[in-house]
C-alpha cells in the first residue's frame, strides 16, 4: 500500500499516531467543508487549504484530490474506496459533464448525457457550472442594475470548479469575521443575484447611492483579502 505520510492534510491538522493519511477526492471535501459550516463548525481549521491539494493525472485525464488522516486500521479501507470512487468520477466527467449543487450547499455530477445544449440545468442560479470562471469578473463593481456576478459560459473544467467553490466559501468565511453583511453581499453575488436584487434580499434601509456604495465596499474588501493570500 502506497505511503503518503509526506502530504499535508486538507486542513493543516496533522495525522496522530494512530492515523495515517490516505487520499480523497477534492470535490468531496468541498462537500465535506459546506457541511461544516452549515453545523456551525465552520472554524479556520476545518476550511480547505488548496495549497495542500495535487493533481493527479491518469491517462490523460486529470483529477483534484486532497488527504485526510484515517485510523490506521481503516486506511487499507479508505484507499480502496478512493480508488473506486476516483474510477466513477473518471467515468462520470468522461464525457464533459459539469459538476452542479445538489440543493444542499454541495456538488455532484449532473445526471444528464449528451444533452448539454436543452440540459434542464443549464442557467440554473444554484449551478456554478453555468458561470464565469473569473474572480475579475465576479468581484467586477459595475453601473449595471441587472449585471451578475457570473456569466454563462459553455465548457466547464471541474478542477477549476471545484477550487473556485472552495476559495468563495474560504473568502466568505473570512469576510464574516470583517462584515458580516459584506459576507452576505458576496455570498448572493456567488449566487447569482444583481445589485437590485442583493438590495432587496438583504433588506438594505438605505438609498439606492448609498446601497450600491455598500455592495462596492464590500467588492473592495473581498479582492484585498484574495490579494492577499495569494
Amino acid at each position: 500500500m502506497e505511503n503518503y505520510a509526506n502530504k499535508r492534510t486538507y486542513n493543516n491538522i496533522p495525522a496522530k499516531a494512530d492515523e495515517e493519511l490516505v487520499p480523497v477526492l477534492a470535490y468531496d471535501l468541498a462537500n465535506w467543508k459546506n457541511d461544516c459550516i452549515k453545523n456551525g463548525l465552520g472554524k479556520s481549521e476545518t476550511l480547505v487549504d488548496t495549497r495542500n491539494l495535487e493533481t493527479w493525472h491518469y491517462g490523460g485525464r486529470k483529477i483534484l484530490v486532497g488527504f485526510v488522516a484515517v485510523p490506521k486500521d481503516k486506511a487499507a479501507i479508505a484507499i480502496d474506496t478512493f480508488n473506486k470512487e476516483r474510477n466513477a468520477y473518471l467515468e462520470g466527467t468522461r464525457k464533459k459533464r459539469c459538476l452542479i449543487s445538489d440543493g444542499k450547499g454541495g456538488l455532484v455530477i449532473c445526471p444528464a448525457k449528451k444533452k448539454c445544449n436543452n440540459c434542464e440545468h443549464q442557467g440554473d442560479p444554484n449551478n456554478i457550472t453555468a458561470r464565469c470562471l473569473s474572480y475579475d469578473k465576479f468581484l467586477e463593481d459595475n453601473n449595471d442594475d441587472n449585471k451578475k456576478g457570473f456569466e454563462p459560459f459553455q465548457e466547464s473544467n471541474v478542477e477549476e470548479i471545484v477550487l473556485l467553490k472552495i476559495k468563495l466559501e474560504r473568502l466568505i468565511e473570512k469576510l464574516k469575521n470583517i462584515n458580516k453583511e459584506y459576507a452576505s453581499i458576496i455570498r448572493l453575488l456567488y449566487e447569482g443575484y444583481d445589485k437590485a436584487e442583493i438590495i432587496e434580499q438583504l433588506g438594505i434601509d438605505k438609498g439606492k447611492t448609498q446601497a450600491y456604495a455598500l455592495i462596492k465596499k464590500a467588492q473592495q474588501c473581498a479582492k484585498k483579502i484574495l490579494e492577499e493570500d495569494n
